[in-house]
């Protein structure tokens, strides 16, 4: 067949297709409006889900952010408090090498006592110092106490502090010589720990399980002249 024939007759059909079926202007602009219409839709239904996918992305970012900046809060933290715990241990460590001779000396008088069989002292007697302080008072003055008020006050307070003291470095239960323990190089360790046994009858470890009486004992400290004149 001809090419150039046959090309006749494809345009020869269309035309009498358009013939037999024209074309209405109106019904194609209102087709072309619809298909406009459904990608509208499809496009704003695009754009939504990429406002959607960005508001989650955001938010995500938003809180890996928060959490970064928790993190590198709580990390400075942890440094702060391992700075502060470094130096509160070495205060520790400085306080407890000056208490254990303390500790350790009424600890071991007592077991040189209870060999012995020197009696323990409750107490030392009413403090005379106070009645002489108060014949003192022209003294005081001198010192820059302004008034007997002032003077009062000082003796009033020398009570308090001298009996804080007396218990603090004087006075020994079985918390204190657990409490220096950990701080005693080895030799130290091991006779404070037979000390605490003669003492309180019970070995350290057995301490939480001690009886009310062991729990309450006590130990006074006495000074070297009147341990010689005791015993």
């Amino acid at each position: 067949m001809d090419p150039k024939s046959d090309t006749k007759s494809s345009k020869l059909l269309r035309k009498e297709n358009r013939r037999e079926n024209p074309r209405d202007p109106r019904k194609e602009l209102a087709a072309l409006r619809e298909q406009l219409k459904e990608q509208e839709e499809a496009n704003q239904a695009l754009r939504e889900s990429y406002r959607a996918l960005e508001a989650k992305y955001n938010k995500k970012r938003d809180e890996e952010s928060v959490k970064r900046t928790e993190n590198q809060q709580l990390l400075k933290t942890i440094q702060e408090l391992r700075l502060e715990n470094a130096a509160l241990t070495q205060k520790t460590v400085a306080v407890m090498a000056e208490r254990v001779p303390l500790v350790a000396a009424v600890v071991m008088k007592s077991v040189y006592k209870k060999a012995a069989n020197i009696p323990s002292r409750e107490s030392a007697g009413q403090d005379t110092r106070i009645k002489k302080m108060r014949s003192l008072g022209h003294k005081f003055q001198d010192m820059g106490c302004e008034g007997q008020e002032k003077i009062n006050e000082f003796i009033e307070m020398w009570s308090t502090v001298i009996e804080q003291r007396n218990d603090a470095a004087h006075k020994v239960t079985g918390d204190k010589v657990l409490e220096i323990l950990p701080y005693c190089e080895e030799r130290m360790r091991r006779v404070l720990e037979q000390a605490f046994r003669s003492l309180w009858e019970v070995s350290p470890s057995d301490w939480p399980n001690v009886t009310p009486e062991k729990k309450d004992r006590e130990f006074r400290n006495c000074t070297d002249w009147e341990l010689e004149k005791l015993g």
